[in-house]
C-alpha cells in the first residue's frame, strides 16, 4: 500500500500552473467561534502519497471523514485515483463544515478502507468583549 508522506488541513491552497508548486495557506491548528452553532467556511485537506511498487496503475480510493463536535452526522468525502507516478498529491476541498460546540474536530484519512492518518483541530469559543459605553 502507498505510504503517506504528509496530510495537512488548511484554509486554502494554490498550485502554480507552470511549475506545479504547491502553496498552503493557514494550516488549521484551531478554529474559533464567537457562538454556536457555527461553520468553517472552507477547508482543504492536502495529501501526498508515495507509491509502492504493487500500487502502480491500481485504482485507489481515498476517504476523508470529518467528525465535528456537537454534530451527529460524520461528513465523508471520497476520491478515486490511479497511482501512476512515484508521488501523488491530492487536494480535497470542503465548504461549510458545521460545528455545534467546543471540542476536537477530527479529520480521519483512509486509503482503501485502512486508516492511515488522523488530525485533530481544537474548536474553541471566544467570548466577544463587552461593549463599552
Amino acid at each position: 500500500m502507498s505510504k503517506l508522506e504528509y496530510f495537512l488541513i488548511s484554509e486554502g491552497v494554490s498550485v502554480d500552473q507552470r511549475t506545479n508548486r504547491l502553496s498552503i495557506f493557514n494550516i488549521f491548528e484551531n478554529v474559533s467561534a464567537d457562538k454556536f452553532p457555527a461553520s468553517v467556511p472552507f477547508v482543504t485537506a492536502v495529501v501526498s502519497l508515495i507509491k509502492e511498487d504493487e500500487d502502480h496503475g491500481k485504482d485507489l480510493q481515498l476517504l476523508l471523514k470529518i467528525h465535528s463536535p456537537g454534530v451527529e452526522k460524520t461528513f465523508e468525502l471520497t476520491l478515486n485515483f490511479v497511482m501512476e507516478s512515484e508521488r501523488h498529491r491530492l487536494l480535497m476541498s470542503i465548504d461549510n463544515i458545521k460545528v455545534g460546540k467546543s471540542g476536537d474536530m477530527t479529520f480521519e484519512l483512509y486509503l482503501n478502507e485502512s486508516l492511515i492518518a488522523t488530525r485533530m483541530v481544537k474548536v474553541i469559543l471566544i467570548h466577544p468583549k463587552a461593549e463599552q459605553s
